[in-house]
């Protein structure tokens, strides 16, 4: 299953927000979207959702698990 990140649009270095793996990027949007408590349009307007393809970098993975968690 492929891992999809999501970041500002705002943001030049792409950082990343949050990752998880899904199986398609529709479905990270979806999931994105309700963590972040925004509808699907308000979300995509400020955020993209992209294949993340640097490496499983647990840290960051943790971190968005961290924040999803409250």
């Amino acid at each position: 299953m492929p891992q999809f990140c999501f970041y500002s649009k705002n943001n030049p270095a792409q950082e990343p927000v949050g990752v998880l793996r899904a199986a398609t990027r529709e479905e990270a949007i979806k999931f994105f979207s309700l963590s972040k408590q925004l509808s699907l349009n308000d979300f995509l307007t400020i955020f993209e959702v992209k294949e993340y393809a640097y490496g499983t970098q647990e840290g960051i993975a943790e971190s968005a698990k961290q924040l999803l968690k409250g």
